[in-house]
């Protein structure tokens, strides 16, 4: 009881200066006062580990080469980027540009799939204005959707198929069919 008591007590009273006085400070005061607690707190901690503190810094005593080390780090890194950068090795090999030249543009790919997207939306708006004007709808939703759906697929499908010969030379550029948004 020696020890609950006392505990007990000072839990209480904090609880009430945190309820009823703490906020009625102004947030200056309150600024104040947590960065005097933590000063205390900091100098208290180390006066009370002082001890274990000068155990756990035993790297203290290679602090004047620090300096040294870091330049000779620079010094290195950068004799070594040098080397890279004009040194001999071996060479590195040509881009094949042919590859590059066969392959459709960015652009077109972008094209066939919001050419999909539209007829998707398009698919939905006419099967909302053929029932909202009473007309019959043609297949319903899940058949326009899936029309649009293979007929996107498709066209991506034909982006990445490889393009026939032209004279002879291998593969050619394709003229692929452009969508408007």
């Amino acid at each position: 009881m020696e020890f609950f008591l006392p505990s007990l007590l000072v839990i209480l009273i904090g609880t009430l200066i945190a309820f009823f006085i703490i906020p009625k400070f102004s947030p200056i005061v309150l600024a104040l006062l947590s960065v005097a607690l933590l000063a205390f707190g900091v100098y208290h901690h180390y006066t009370l580990f002082k001890g274990e503190y000068a155990y756990s810094t035993w790297l203290d005593q290679f602090k004047p080469y620090a300096g040294i080390v870091m330049i000779a780090l620079i010094v290195l890194i950068s004799i070594f980027y040098m080397v890279g950068l004009f040194g001999g090795g071996a060479p590195t090999p040509a881009i094949n540009n042919s590859i590059m030249e066969n392959l459709p543009s960015a652009g077109s790919a972008t094209n066939m799939l919001t050419e999909g997207i539209n007829n998707s939306i398009r698919a939905v708006n006419n099967l909302f204005s053929a029932k909202n004007n009473g007309k019959k709808n043609n297949g319903g939703l899940m058949e326009n959707l899936t029309n649009s759906a293979v007929e996107t697929f498709s066209n991506v499908k034909s982006l990445l198929e490889p393009a026939p010969a032209v004279n002879g030379r291998g593969n050619g550029v394709r003229n692929v069919k452009a969508a408007a948004f």
